[in-house]
């Protein structure tokens, strides 16, 4: 079986694993369409109809690419993408936007044709993988309830002091959460 340019182009950005897309858009014919040409390009397709439902399936599913139709309800684009790149568990998402309408790793304007989403699919995954690789690497402090920023221009070290503290009895971290 011969290998597709887009399959050799997303094999070299994600890995042997199957990609997973999430198409958000309000408009029943756009999604269906748009589905169907991701489909039969062998990738792993989800919908979603409205914002909300978009971004719990970007939570629970963590797809590789989230593509944002410009009609949403409940949720808007916009405030979609801002949501999806603010929540550490989906800010490594790859997001197009339909109609250019959000701030995006790539954008489609519509009518296309398959070979242009498929393009605009790859753009985003290298533009996504490029941007979390130059990102710097944050501190977090883990939890019962998961992982917590540190506080800017605190130091990573930990002193005799420091560690010593925490044995003693509840001390408060400048982040503000208590420990034993």
């Amino acid at each position: 079986m011969q290998q597709q340019p887009l399959d050799i182009l997303v094999r070299l950005v994600i890995g042997d694993e199957r990609v997973s897309v999430l198409v958000a858009d309000h408009n029943r014919w756009t999604r269906l369409s748009v589905a169907a040409a991701l489909d039969g390009a062998g990738l792993s397709v989800t919908e979603a109809s409205n914002g909300v439902s978009a971004m719990r399936t970007a939570l629970e599913l963590a797809p590789h690419i989230v593509i944002i139709g410009p009609e949403l309800p409940e949720i808007g684009a916009v405030e979609l993408a801002e949501g999806l790149r603010s929540d550490p568990r989906t800010r490594h998402i790859a997001i197009v936007g339909l109609h250019n309408e959000v701030d995006a790793d790539a954008a489609l304007e519509l009518p296309c044709n398959p070979i242009d989403l498929l393009a605009a699919v790859a753009d985003a995954l290298e533009t996504r993988r490029h941007v979390l690789a130059a990102a710097p690497i944050r501190s977090v402090m883990a939890s019962p309830r998961g992982t917590w920023p540190l506080v800017e221009g605190t130091s990573s070290r930990s002193t005799s002091r420091t560690r010593n503290a925490g044995r003693s009895g509840k001390v408060r971290l400048r982040s503000g959460i208590d420990t034993l």
